[in-house]
């Protein structure tokens, strides 16, 4: 006869939320930085969205969602897939008001660059979870006719 599963067995997010302490944001702001000044070396204008027309064809919400978890997720060292929008970014993700802040760079230079996003720290860091800072990402940050 087998044996019934018994409550050890976590759930995915529950797995995720137990490994979380090796969170540790930060990990952008030393790859951006490098790779700012690299980049600066090598363009003879000061950057942009890409070749002639700018801006890309913009960017919807889910899109949006999609980014801010992939910039976490690379913040912090952990998989896309173990990135919630309901995480807490100071309790789940360990981010302190500096590391939100930090993220406008990332943002700006890397995640939203093709839309000429223009994230302000001091917005940036009122977000909660990782919705929120989507949230304020999409709505703050993006111009509004970058926005589908």
């Amino acid at each position: 006869m087998a044996k019934k599963a018994t409550s050890s067995k976590l759930s995915h997010k529950d797995k995720v939320k137990k490994g979380r302490a090796n969170a540790k944001p930060g990990l952008l702001k030393k790859q951006t930085t490098s790779a700012s000044k690299k980049a600066a070396a090598m363009s003879p204008q000061g950057g942009g969205g890409g070749g002639g027309g700018g801006a890309s064809n913009g960017v919807t919400r889910s899109e949006t969602t999609r980014r801010t978890k992939r910039m976490v997720a690379a913040d912090t060292g952990l998989d896309y897939d173990e990135i919630y929008v309901d995480d807490s970014l100071r309790d789940d993700l360990n981010y302190t008001d500096s590391n939100v802040r930090a993220l406008e760079m990332p943002i700006e230079r890397k995640y939203f660059d093709d839309v000429a996003a223009d994230a302000d720290p001091e917005k940036l860091v009122k977000a909660v979870t990782v919705g929120d800072l989507s949230t304020i990402i999409y709505e703050k940050a993006v111009p509004t006719a970058n926005q589908r």
